[in-house]
């Protein structure tokens, strides 16, 4: 019994200082520049508008009758706009929040340029704080915020996240 308590003292003991150790490590993060933000951007606008295509022709393929009988005056669907435009916002949130948490702060776009978000106080990215980072990109005139120098968009800004460069950054 003596022995067991003996080892499982020195496993926490072990376990503390390596945790000390650890706290003792600096992360330096590097903003990620406006080129890349820009790419990520397009890249990220594009794969949604990919997905909002199969999406649509799918559901043109399991339910036909929604999509039809436009109104002949304005060329819009009889249907309610307001419907497809709630639908609309719900897969915008969705695709940016769902992929970003799939991949620990990761989009296509963040693929491809090699960035990743990153909350401001280092605490993991939770589903609220990427739906909050993916419902302000909703706003009007939000991407007029990326020109600042550096880049701190609103929805970094309001959700207290950022968008570093794994490259440059020291984690």
């Amino acid at each position: 019994m003596f022995l067991l308590l003996n080892l499982l003292f020195k496993l926490l003991t072990n376990f503390m200082e390596t945790n000390h150790l650890l706290e003792s490590i600096e992360i330096s993060y590097v903003q990620a520049s406006h080129g890349k933000r820009f790419v990520n951007f397009l890249v990220d606008f594009l794969g949604f508008f990919v997905l909002l295509i199969f999406m649509s022709v799918v559901a043109a393929i399991i339910f036909p009758e929604a999509l039809q009988g436009f109104d002949e005056e304005s060329g819009s669907p009889a249907s309610d706009d307001l419907l497809w435009n709630i639908i609309f916002i719900m897969l915008y949130i969705g695709w940016y929040m769902l992929i970003e948490f799939a991949t620990g702060g990761r989009s296509l776009g963040k693929f491809l340029t090699g960035t990743k978000v990153v909350t401001l106080d280092g605490s993991p990215l939770t589903l609220s704080i990427l739906f909050k980072r993916s419902a302000i990109r909703l706003i009007p005139f939000e991407v007029f915020s990326y020109f600042g120098n550096p880049c701190f968009p609103w929805h970094d800004r309001w959700s207290n996240t950022m968008v570093i460069d794994i490259r440059q950054s020291q984690v």
